[in-house]
């Protein structure tokens, strides 16, 4: 599940994994082995101070993932395990640059309810300050988490 890892940019590390880049992939990798169920792994790499948003914030069946925080990180996890089965996710490539993480992948959810599915490419930025993660935004197809919720 390692995507491959391009870097630029103030600060790039040259095609080295940075350390903050091989958190964040291991916590992809725990993740996804676990279809899901693994919340742990992003607590331990959140800041207390943690903010997070998404474009699907407010999609059915979500919780709302635009707020701050590890506790309100693990209440969005844990709600998104009770509407949705992680099918599978891919991570294809972790882009670093000043400072910053964005992974290009693609993630296969399947809703608990209604038995439909949708996948759907996924981006996500991460930004971290002192071996922890302080800022995540992600992207995905938000009509596709509608649809796949819709009766």
């Amino acid at each position: 599940m390692t995507g491959s890892i391009i870097t630029g940019g103030e600060g790039a590390a040259g095609g080295v994994p940075q350390p903050d880049v091989v958190l964040l992939a291991d916590a992809y990798r725990r993740w996804s082995e676990s279809k899901g169920k693994d919340i742990d792994c992003w607590q331990e790499i959140a800041a207390e101070e943690f903010k997070f948003g998404s474009l699907s914030a407010g999609a059915a069946h979500l919780a709302n993932l635009n707020g701050g925080g590890r506790e309100a990180l693990r209440a969005f996890f844990e709600n998104i395990y009770r509407y949705w089965n992680l099918v599978s996710f891919r991570a294809d490539e972790f882009i670093v640059a000043n400072g910053s993480i964005v992974l290009r992948g693609r993630v296969v959810w399947q809703n608990r309810r209604t038995g439909k599915v949708f996948s759907s490419a996924k981006m996500d930025y991460w930004h971290f300050h002192d071996g922890k993660a302080v800022e995540f935004f992600e992207v995905c197809d938000t009509a596709g988490i509608q649809a796949a919720a819709s009766d």
